[in-house]
């Protein structure tokens, strides 16, 4: 995680290969699927296990010099003083620095491909995640969400608004339907608007036909938060050990 603290470097928005999930999903097989999210939250959850800690998380260079603009134009909302007479490095010397937990949760609301709400809580800070022992072979839709809480000592009672995050895809590029999904290797993406709009509220549908939640979900997912002179980060990576073969890198 230190290295996601010290490098990067940005790139522009890509919300196209998110919001056209939509389309690739209904095209899958018409299973009747109804949309009561209440099955899924009255189902008895299951824990998931944390294969593997942040610092086995690759940070993209693009990353850093955004999280570094980020942190700066908070700073001098919240203190404009202080901020006119630091220099761009001495102004990241001073950030207080923190995690955000994270919460994934993988769940069917039909119960075929889940038959209860997988649950990941990694540690602060993030880590990797392995879907690949959930997902079974039953062919049908399910949702992935993750939300993001302040590091207050307090659980995670506290969900701040507007986190940035960011994706980098690991996942390669096929075909399906005649569409290719899958952003393809080292794509990297601003999906902030999607996280505070979808992903953390219902969640993105997927399907587990050829496992093509994969290509997909595949890739990590770094998160921003700032406040004054607090910087808040997290990272997190998805994986399928069952199907490798969809991924750039193991």
């Amino acid at each position: 995680m230190t290295i996601f603290l010290k490098n990067m470097k940005t790139v522009g928005l890509c919300l196209l290969f998110f919001i056209s999930l939509s389309s690739v999903v209904l095209a899958s097989e018409g299973s009747g699927e109804h949309h009561d999210d209440s099955l899924a939250a009255e189902a008895e959850q299951q824990s998931g296990h944390v294969v593997g800690s942040i610092n086995n998380i690759k940070i993209p260079k693009q990353l850093i010099k955004k999280m570094e603009n980020l942190f700066i134009d908070e700073f001098k909302k919240s203190d404009p003083v202080r901020a006119s007479s630091l220099s761009r490095t001495e102004l990241m010397l001073n950030s207080n620095r923190k995690y955000l937990n994270l919460i994934v949760k993988v769940y069917d609301p039909n119960g075929k491909v889940l038959s209860r709400p997988v649950v990941f809580k990694p540690p602060n800070g993030g880590g990797i995640i392995d879907l690949g022992p959930f997902v079974g072979d039953y062919r049908d839709n399910f949702y992935f969400k993750i939300n993001a809480y302040l590091d207050q000592g307090t659980g995670y009672e506290t969900e701040p608004e507007n986190v940035h995050v960011f994706y980098m895809s690991n996942a390669k590029q096929r075909e399906f339907l005649d569409q290719e999904i899958g952003a393809g290797c080292n794509t990297f993406m601003d999906i902030s608007s999607f996280y505070n709009y979808k992903l953390k509220h219902k969640g993105v549908k997927v399907n587990s036909t050829q496992r093509r939640f994969i290509s997909i979900l595949g890739g990590s997912y770094f998160f921003v938060y700032t406040k004054n002179d607090e910087l808040y980060l997290a990272s997190l990576k998805i994986v399928d050990s069952l199907g490798p073969q969809y991924l750039c890198r193991k």
